[in-house]
């Protein structure tokens, strides 16, 4: 019920929703401003971005040659999993991943709306 008011009252007052894909793109961006600002830390900003939105939103995009390539994330997920190569107390790998993580979100974070 709540959804469908949410939506009825957006329609009364003339603001579109976004697509799924839309709203994607926008929390993607916000999760990677987070990052950058030091709201997030770097893992939990990847985490958020590659397993709580491109993974509901992968299949409505093209199929590129790498996870993520086509919702502009390919990196991003690459150096997220890169987490599991290393060790929990290999700190200085830890902080080259969490400081490729903030470049990438760097760049996310300002891209234009596909």
């Amino acid at each position: 019920d709540i959804s469908e008011l949410f939506v009825e009252a957006l329609e009364e007052l003339r603001v579109p929703l976004p697509s799924p894909l839309e709203a994607a793109d926008c929390l993607k961006r916000h999760y990677a401003a987070k990052v950058v600002a030091g709201e997030l830390p770097p893992r939990e900003g990847a985490r958020l971005i590659v397993q709580d939105v491109l993974s509901k939103v992968d299949h409505l995009r093209p199929s590129g040659a790498y996870v993520g390539e086509s919702f502009g994330v390919a990196q991003l997920v690459g150096y997220f999993y890169n987490y599991d190569d290393v060790s929990p107390n290999d700190n200085a790998s830890i902080s080259v991943i969490d400081r490729a993580i903030v470049q990438e979100c760097e760049r996310i974070s300002v891209e234009k709306t596909a």
